[in-house]
């Protein structure tokens, strides 16, 4: 793992204005890539990597450079090539998008690139999604297909409720149905079922609450937020456990640490206060934004109308949720890879480095010049007024060999709660 580092650009600040500005964040297994993130400029991807001696900062460089920092595993090397190569041929702003990323990702794991457990762990996530797609994509289909049905029951025969027809029926209604419209908007009717097709996937990720077959909790995004709430409720429990002591204090005496006990708990501590701080503002912020997804598409037919003329638009707003919680998984893997693959202090210590910076751009989209943000300071970077001397417990006191496995163990967590 050594590397030429030090002769490498350190942004000694970074504040994203953008979502795509402040890189989409991938389940590396490299240890210097733990919390690193990617975006696209140009024709070419850009990593962007935390500062790995805990400081402020990130490192900048061209993902085809990254050998100059570091000596990727081959299931980060196989993803991250791949992720170029997308970025590189995609059209639209950013080229790359939270939902692409976890599908490539997914197919990656499933090599077993990482290995068998975590290649059993994405195809289960895979299943999952193919699920929620195929569930979200037939209640879009059934609403539409009843609306534009009731408008032509005085002229045509009487049919029955569409909330019965088997998946077969479902198809052919549907597809009568999107002609209708393609017709009346005078748009190709291949042209209307594709664009349905497209806001299925974005729709999936909403959970549209009535609108589809997930619930007012469903998609993937309400699941992510639950499973925050979750979190934020096992930290506070954490923080009230009088064991934790007698716990931070046995790991500190095993690694032969000088430093006291109540230092290392003082840390993990804090660093519990800024992960349940960041997941009640992510929590927040994200159901605003999935309220206002979800708005658009109790209009369905006007959304798809407005759609086929706008599609930029409409995605956009479909997919802020994601974006707002892309990273998420990754710190809720940490969490519930404790205390089994590790400690909770250690956990705690990898969740702080990992909570994502909020862009400028959220205040637009919330519509709120003065919504809230997270600290000035990046997550994993304490303010020195609360620094302790030393950091609790580092991956880097393990063999490389046996960091990239405990990496690939957390890769293979199950993250996403129930619907």
């Amino acid at each position: 793992m050594a590397s030429s580092r030090t002769s490498l650009p350190l942004l000694q600040s970074f504040r994203p204005r953008s979502f795509a500005d402040r890189g989409l964040a991938a389940p590396f297994t490299t240890p210097l890539l733990l919390g690193a993130r990617l975006r696209r400029t140009g024709a070419e991807m850009e990593v962007l990597v935390p500062n790995p001696s805990g400081g402020r900062g990130v490192y900048l460089l061209p993902w085809a450079d990254i050998t100059s920092l570091c000596r990727p595993t081959m299931h980060d090397t196989v993803l991250g090539q791949t992720l170029a190569e997308e970025a590189a041929r995609s059209d639209g702003p950013g080229g790359l998008t939270p939902s692409l990323v976890a599908e490539i990702a997914t197919d990656i794991a499933i090599r077993g690139l990482a290995g068998d457990a975590v290649a059993a762990q994405a195809r289960l996530e895979a299943e999952q999604v193919s699920a929620c797609l195929a569930e979200t994509r037939a209640g879009l289909l059934r609403r539409i297909t009843a609306q534009v049905e009731a408008t032509m029951q005085p002229q045509g025969p009487s049919l029955p409720p569409v909330e019965t027809a088997t998946p077969a029926e479902l198809e052919v209604r549907g597809l009568a149905a999107l002609t209708v419209l393609a017709r009346l908007w005078d748009h190709p009717p291949g042209s209307v079922v594709n664009r349905l097709d497209q806001m299925a996937g974005l729709a999936a990720t909403v959970g549209p609450g009535g609108a589809g077959g997930a619930g007012a909790g469903g998609g993937i995004a309400g699941r992510m937020i639950a499973s925050l709430g979750q979190l934020r409720q096992e930290l506070q429990l954490w923080a009230e456990d009088p064991s934790r002591q007698t716990q931070t204090a046995a790991i500190v005496s095993g690694l032969g640490r000088s430093a006291s006990p109540e230092a290392a708990l003082a840390v993990a501590t804090r660093n519990a206060a800024i992960t349940v701080h960041a997941a009640d503002l992510a929590t927040r912020m994200g159901q605003a934004l999935l309220d206002a997804a979800r708005e658009r598409l109790q209009d369905l037919c006007g959304t798809l109308h407005a759609s086929l003329a706008d599609p930029v638009g409409v995605d956009d707003i479909l997919s802020r949720p994601v974006w707002l919680l892309d990273g998420w998984p990754q710190i809720l893997r940490c969490w519930r890879a404790a205390p089994s693959i590790m400690s909770r202090t250690q956990a705690l210590h990898d969740m702080a480095g990992l909570l994502p910076i909020l862009p400028e751009e959220v205040a637009e989209w919330l519509g709120e010049p003065g919504a809230p943000a997270l600290p000035a300071l990046a997550p994993h970077a304490p303010d020195p007024a609360d620094a302790v001397p030393f950091p609790v417990i580092d991956h880097r006191l393990l063999a490389t060999s046996e960091r990239v496995a405990r990496l690939e163990q957390v890769r293979g967590m199950a993250w996403l709660g129930a619907a």
